[in-house]
């Protein structure tokens, strides 16, 4: 079914649920409402589906009950997870912004990030021709458990490293990427090949153009030596 979609863009979620700190419980049961990806429609005035927006994180907002409350549409929320809501005001922002998808996203990450005072945000978005992926730690989570700035690689890696490898190609040039969340011994069952994304930048991989777009938001990591990585 997805080969016959004819898509460019896909996007795939195992989720491990956030345990909430004030129950003890799993935060959002293991049903459909609280299954990545989530999905927004767009919808025209006689009700027509005219775009959509689809995304996934990995993470956690253990405060975000915090910011909540910038959700244009709460009624759009079906299940528990603080990342329907991290994701739903994202996409609130693009809509606000009358499509832009990544100018939406910049603002609304700068918004939520501006207020998670413990976080780790790994997000996929995409609209239908832009695929839209993230990664932040919060400084004072990296401090609570003990790690000491200036922070390493090494010590954000350990909070969802995000990788990128070439997925096809025509002739030498790669025409498409595969983003995992870690080294998957695919193509190359050594997992070689596989190179890191810079933390705190959003990187936008378009449909039908020949880059990668590196835009930072997050001074984490010194960032590329470039800020459009060639495919």
């Amino acid at each position: 079914e997805v080969i016959q979609s004819g898509s460019p863009i896909f996007i795939g979620h195992v989720r491990r649920g956030s345990i909430d700190p004030l129950t003890g419980r799993l935060r959002g049961g293991r049903d459909a409402a609280n299954v990545h990806p989530f999905i927004r429609l767009v919808h025209d005035s006689h009700g027509r589906t005219v775009t959509g927006y689809i995304g996934a994180h990995n993470g956690d907002f253990p405060n975000f009950k915090d910011f909540q409350t910038r959700l244009r549409e709460p009624k759009l929320i079906k299940g528990l997870t603080d990342s329907e809501v991290a994701i739903q005001i994202l996409f609130d922002n693009v809509i606000q912004m009358n499509g832009n998808f990544v100018g939406g996203l910049v603002d609304g990450l700068a918004a939520i990030l501006q207020e998670g005072k413990w976080y780790v945000a790994n997000f996929a978005l995409a609209s239908p021709d832009t695929l839209a992926i993230f990664s932040a730690v919060n400084y004072q989570m990296l401090v609570d458990e003990g790690k000491n700035p200036p922070f390493s690689e090494t010590d954000l890696w350990e909070y969802g490293t995000l990788w990128k490898i070439p997925f096809w190609w025509e002739g030498n040039r790669p025409q498409g990427y595969v983003v995992a969340s870690e080294r998957l011994p695919y193509p190359y069952p050594d997992r070689s090949g596989w190179t890191p994304l810079d933390f705190g930048a959003l990187h936008v991989f378009h449909r039908d153009q020949g880059f990668h777009q590196s835009i930072p938001l997050i001074s984490q990591v010194p960032p590329a030596d470039s800020t459009y990585a060639q495919f």
